[in-house]
């Protein structure tokens, strides 16, 4: 396994911020890329999804051309920062999932316009937002890389539950963005982490019984083996869904 990193075409680019605007299971998220790419939701919401493409794209298209060179150089920079790091990251990984094998596929990275980060587990790519840093390039890449690894281990526990659960606003994959802070934390992994708050931001405010989300997790996280983590962890946020969601 190995990523590769490349531009994402424009046409993707807008049918991801399109399909993210358009679908509600989205909520915040969609906030998010209105306030950042300047876009009207009441008047999108008024449209059909075709003629809010339309009106997207027409925004984005500036955006999307002046970023080239820009996503040009973070291309290389990162290319040659990841290829220093690449094979202690994996290692850190494979040993705390418990891999025997390195997995036949590599991973693409595409930079993009998008403000957020989605990842395609069946294409084994993600996206990563060009501007941002270096060290946060970093981070979203071992952030990502961990949703393929870890639904790897799942299936392995978990081969019954649908692969369209792995996607929101299901539990699995409620599941699968709150042990990201758990992961990065609390091994070896945390000396790639530039942010405090390396899993989606709203998780760090909920209390459940007078504990903290995250907390819990952590506890959890150190005090069994993964398949047990996940286990329990699952058991965990089905019983909790509407105070995590």
């Amino acid at each position: 396994m190995s990523v590769i990193f490349k531009r994402k075409n424009f046409k993707e680019d807008c049918d991801s911020i399109v399909n993210i605007i358009y679908d509600e299971k989205y909520g915040r998220v969609q906030n998010y890329l209105a306030k950042n790419f300047e876009l009207d939701l009441n008047l999108l919401y008024s449209l059909d999804k075709n003629a809010g493409y339309n009106i997207i794209t027409q925004t984005l298209s500036a955006r999307y051309e002046n970023s080239e060179i820009e996503i040009a150089d973070k291309i290389d920079k990162l290319a040659c920062h990841w290829n220093d790091i690449e094979f202690d990251i994996f290692r850190m990984l494979y040993d705390i999932f418990g891999c025997e094998k390195i997995y036949k596929n590599d991973i693409i990275a595409e930079f993009s316009i998008n403000s957020v980060c989605p990842r395609y587990l069946d294409k084994w790519s993600f996206d990563i937002n060009y501007r941002k840093s270096i060290e946060e390039m970093v981070l979203t890449c071992i952030h990502e890389i961990i949703h393929f690894v870890w639904f790897e281990k799942w299936v392995e526990l978990f081969d019954n539950i649908s692969k369209d659960e792995y996607n929101a606003p299901s539990a699995t994959w409620l599941l699968s963005e709150i042990v990201i802070d758990a992961i990065i934390k609390e091994t070896e992994l945390k000396k790639y982490c530039s942010e405090k708050q390396p899993a989606y931001k709203h998780f760090y405010d909920i209390q459940i019984d007078d504990v903290n989300v995250m907390a819990y997790f952590r506890n959890l996280f150190n005090s069994c083996d993964i398949h047990k983590f996940m286990s329990e962890g699952y058991r965990y946020v089905v019983e909790n869904k509407q105070m995590l969601w």
